[in-house]
């Protein structure tokens, strides 16, 4: 998956990649293009293919192919995509990372993110009270596209959206959950605390990348750079000043939070 990462993107797949679905000895992906004829797709796809074959009968592989549908709507309608809306009653914490396009470039690069993402994803694993989605690779994010010249970084219509999610090809996400009987303050804060920190290395090694708000870490250790980029941030808070200058309204890691406000004295320290 490392290894096409770029050359998939680039063709216009995008999809998920659930490593370690269910158990340790399975992983699910599931990709989608507009992009291709069937026939090319069908070639784009082998490298995974010839991979899972390859693997034999030891960790029961199965490549279902490559399917042509007429429309987004019929490919929402499958089985498992329509079973990830599904819910259960453990405790829950989650923690990200938008990973940039270079890391997908250079055998060094490659064999780093593979690295740590194994580790990421053993750790999640073992720490889970339910087997099912340690890990969730969104490969969602939009590295195909094109802006009008005002909207180019530096113009008049530039969004406030973190360059990070623009740059990156994958949005990696490690998750934890919990017997919800275990409702001990102390061990809860726990479980936030070891995933948070489990995703560090990947933080490390991606000092230009970033996190996805809504499914990020809920401490996330630096969320000026990690949401908006230190550029966007200190614009908007900029904004954020003249038009709330006593910080009336705020809320967690939000722009202007001030973590010493007693207003968040709800919140843990992690």
């Amino acid at each position: 998956m490392i290894d096409n990462a770029d050359k998939w993107a680039k063709e216009g797949w995008g999809g998920y990649l659930m490593p370690g679905a269910l158990t340790d000895q399975s992983s699910v992906v599931i990709l989608v293009t507009p992009s291709l004829t069937h026939q090319d797709a069908v070639l784009s796809m082998k490298p995974l293919g010839d991979f899972v074959s390859s693997l034999g009968n030891i960790h029961i592989p199965t490549f279902a192919g490559v399917e042509t549908k007429n429309s987004f709507s019929e490919v929402l309608k499958s089985p498992f995509l329509t079973g990830l809306d599904s819910t259960n009653s453990a405790g829950y914490a989650v923690a990200s990372r938008l990973i940039p396009r270079k890391y997908f470039q250079g055998e060094e690069n490659k064999a780093r993110l593979g690295s740590l993402l194994s580790d990421t994803l053993r750790s999640a694993r073992d720490g889970n009270f339910l087997s099912f989605l340690p890990m969730l690779i969104c490969i969602t994010a939009p590295s195909s596209y094109k802006l009008p010249l005002s909207d180019e970084p530096g113009n008049i219509g530039e969004s406030s959206t973190s360059p990070a999610w623009r740059s990156s090809l994958w949005h990696v996400m490690s998750m934890r959950n919990w017997d919800s009987a275990k409702n001990d303050p102390q061990f809860v804060r726990d479980q936030f605390d070891s995933l948070s920190k489990s995703i560090n290395p990947l933080r490390e090694f991606t000092p230009d990348g970033g996190a996805y708000q809504n499914e990020a870490d809920t401490f996330e250790p630096d969320p000026a750079t990690a949401f908006w980029g230190q550029e966007h941030y200190n614009r908007l808070l900029a904004i954020k000043k003249e038009i709330d200058p006593t910080n009336l309204l705020t809320c967690h890691q939000c722009i202007g939070w001030d973590a010493t406000d007693p207003r968040f004295n709800c919140y843990p320290r992690v």
